[in-house]
């Protein structure tokens, strides 16, 4: 039941990898990312600070520097449109 007293007409279950294994699919879309903005490719260590990091924390990290609401959603959907 939802706090206004309704019932949900539905769920989602996150099962990246839980129940599938995503990551290397999502480490290609990081890599072309990368190559697309003129980033330096993922080292093992680079891997680390990425996977399984909310896209918000990962993108700072990528470029070196904080990035505006604006910016961060670009580039967030443009690296889930490479995913």
């Amino acid at each position: 039941m939802l706090r206004d007293g309704r019932r949900p007409r539905g769920v989602v279950f996150d099962l990246d990898g839980t129940l599938t294994d995503n990551v290397g699919l999502h480490m290609q879309a990081f890599e072309r990312f990368c190559a697309r903005h003129g980033l330096p490719p993922l080292t093992p260590e680079g891997r680390t600070h990425v996977g399984g990091k909310r896209n918000r924390d990962v993108f700072p990290y990528l470029f070196g520097r904080e990035l505006g609401r604006e910016e961060l959603r670009a580039v967030i959907d443009e690296k889930e449109s490479l995913y």
